[in-house]
């Protein structure tokens, strides 16, 4: 063993009946921790899933504005997705801009569960007071 390398003892014994009792007990002794040593956990580098979708919504805006694309259909051509799909995205910004800048927040490794786009598209039709109302009920345990 190195200077410095951590080591662990593991003695497993068994009971084995035997008439001899010399040998009753098997035993198996290990020197060393590098077999069954934990992996570390990653580190979470991608934001969660809601806040790319706020930034595609974003992007695509650009794109409808600037008249890189003709309309919502023709978006929904261009990136392969259905126009309810475009509709459904683009209505992310719909919602407050403390809302969005929230979203935008969200650190890495957010479960992708805790905000969902399925959750926010009823409280996007709200009125924007309405709005965060609404989202202060709901996530106000998770907003720090």
């Amino acid at each position: 063993m190195g200077k410095g390398s951590a080591s662990t003892v593991a003695l497993t014994l068994k009971w084995r009946p035997n008439p001899d009792t010399s040998t009753n007990f098997r035993s198996r002794f290990r020197v060393g921790g590098t077999a069954r040593r934990a992996k570390p956990k990653p580190v979470p580098t991608k934001p969660p899933p809601i806040t790319r979708l706020l930034a595609q919504a974003e992007e695509w805006q650009r794109m409808l504005d600037a008249g890189a694309v003709k309309s919502r259909a023709a978006l929904a051509r261009t990136a392969g997705v259905s126009a309810m799909r475009v509709t459904q995205v683009l209505a992310l910004l719909d919602l407050h801009p403390a809302i969005q800048a929230w979203i935008r927040s969200l650190p890495p490794g957010t479960p992708r569960r805790s905000v969902t786009e399925r959750a926010l598209r009823p409280i996007a039709g709200l009125s924007p007071e309405a709005q965060l109302v609404a989202v202060a009920g709901r996530w106000a345990h998770r907003v720090r």
